[in-house]
């Protein structure tokens, strides 16, 4: 019954979201619109390059920051799993990851 109505519920959705899509549209035809505006306005700053090779050192920054910090916190963890594992099941064995959780090297 539950999954009738989420299906109804659902399509009825889609139908009402369609017919103000396609409302906006109608009223828009033919007319300049503001994504025309914008285009216009962003066009003339692509020139200037330099402004993404900061966003872009700035994405690659973060990203390595990122990196860095989730290494710190699984190798910080990994000596607490070990310890639990062991609690667990003493006969474990180990799939010889290193403390940040990379393969071992020989594996590469």
């Amino acid at each position: 019954m539950f999954g009738a109505f989420r299906h109804l519920a659902t399509c009825a959705t889609t139908i009402v979201i369609a017919y103000f899509v396609a409302d906006a549209v109608k009223v828009l035809a033919g007319q300049e619109t503001i994504a025309e505006f914008v285009l216009r306005v962003l066009v003339p700053l692509r020139s200037k390059s330099w402004a993404c090779y900061v966003v872009l050192l700035a994405a690659l920054g973060f990203a390595a920051r990122q990196y860095r910090l989730r290494k710190r916190a699984i190798a910080e963890m990994a000596r607490r799993i070990v310890d639990l594992e062991r609690l667990l099941d003493p006969a474990r064995t180990s799939s010889q990851l290193t403390s940040t959780g990379d393969k071992r090297p020989e594996d590469r």
